[in-house]
């Protein structure tokens, strides 16, 4: 076995076969057959998603752009509150810095004892009549720690406050039908649980959702008399990746194949069996705050003795691929207390074989008994 790949939460890898069959076709496409392929390829991702009407999903270059534009179209004026988790993703918590410099005021909901967020909180904030978004991660990218956001959309709906979702980690993992979930805005990445290319994402926005998108008209001289648009365009957000468009198309038809709470089921004994080997050293802190059941296919740790970094070479050695340090969240790390060194984070997708789990353990065992 020449190495294992352990990084499916930053980026799938290899992509099924027939999503790279996909791309390689795409490359050879006549341009007389560009628009009825990007139609194809829009439909069967909205249709992948549950969204009825194709118009309400807008493709983008990844799922941080999708949150940018999420976030900097809203209709927010200064003293206005935006609500947040403590377990973000750098690009959730960028644009949200950068709403700071302009009034906009932005809370964090932290966690209880129990529970991810606390909703007894949010929900008094979202009573104050000063919230205008309640923006949120679904899964803690660093643990992959499932937070309650089905219970969130709830309240946000009941309290008439638009939510916005961080899907980069969940969407192929877990069945999500957005027409009838209990949010107006979701962003998702494709090259990870989609196990698509690089280079596509997307943002669905309810047909209910107000957005405020004057830099959205593409005409050169508007009419006088027209709306300002109410939705962003292609022109916000600049041209699709065609190639990319079509391996998520073909990836979509991979994943209805068999139900997504199979393909996690098995992913997730899998990740049973790391932990099986990491809780039987007494100098391994498992990181994650929720039980196997309620994660994705995700261990976090961190060992006295060693940093992140240095067991992520010795693993290295061992021909594993993994992930240490940061993962691009900062804050999340600081609310899990992992801010000085991180964490060394193992992660699963649904092409990694039992073969490669029992060689996995193996090298953990090794790299933690030359500590």
């Amino acid at each position: 076995m020449t190495s294992v790949y352990l990084n499916h939460a930053g980026t799938s890898w290899p992509k099924p076969e027939t999503v790279q069959k996909a791309v390689q076709n795409a490359l050879q496409e006549s341009p007389e057959d560009w628009g009825a392929r990007f139609e194809h390829g829009h439909k069967r991702v909205a249709e992948f998603f549950g969204i009825e009407n194709p118009d309400d999903l807008l493709l983008t270059p990844g799922c941080t752009s999708a949150l940018s534009l999420a976030l900097f179209d809203q209709p927010l004026q200064p003293e206005d509150e935006v609500l947040t988790s403590g377990f973000e993703h750098h690009a959730m918590e960028r644009p949200l810095i950068k709403l700071g410099e302009m009034g906009i005021v932005t809370r964090v909901i932290p966690p209880t004892q129990d529970r991810l967020v606390d909703l007894e909180m949010l929900e008094t904030s979202l009573t104050s009549g000063r919230v205008r978004l309640m923006a949120m991660t679904a899964a803690c990218n660093v643990t992959g720690d499932l937070l309650p956001w089905n219970e969130v959309g709830e309240l946000c709906h009941r309290h008439e406050v638009p939510f916005l979702l961080d899907a980069a980690q969940v969407a192929g993992w877990i069945d999500l039908d957005f027409s009838r979930s209990q949010v107006d805005f979701v962003a998702f990445a494709a090259h990870k649980g989609l196990q698509s290319p690089w280079g596509i994402g997307g943002l669905y926005c309810s047909p209910q959702a107000k957005m405020h998108c004057q830099s959205a008209s593409c005409s050169i001289v508007p009419s006088p008399n027209s709306e300002s648009p109410k939705r962003p365009s292609y022109c916000d957000t600049g041209s699709v990746d065609r190639i990319a468009l079509e391996g998520l198309a073909a990836a979509t038809e991979w994943l209805n194949q068999e139900e997504a709470s199979v393909r996690l089921s098995k992913a997730r004994a899998q990740i049973g069996r790391f932990e099986e080997v990491l809780k039987a050293d007494s100098r391994v802190k498992l990181v994650s705050r929720e039980p196997l059941q309620a994660r994705l296919p995700t261990v976090a740790f961190i060992v006295d003795g060693i940093s992140p970094g240095d067991l992520a070479d010795s693993l290295e050695q061992r021909s594993l691929i993994v992930s240490a340090g940061f993962q691009c969240a900062p804050s999340a790390h600081e609310t899990l207390g992992t801010s000085e060194q991180g964490v060394l984070r193992l992660s699963l997708g649904p092409l990694t074989s039992d073969a490669e789990i029992n060689f996995t353990c193996e090298a953990l065992q090794s790299a933690l008994s030359a500590i």
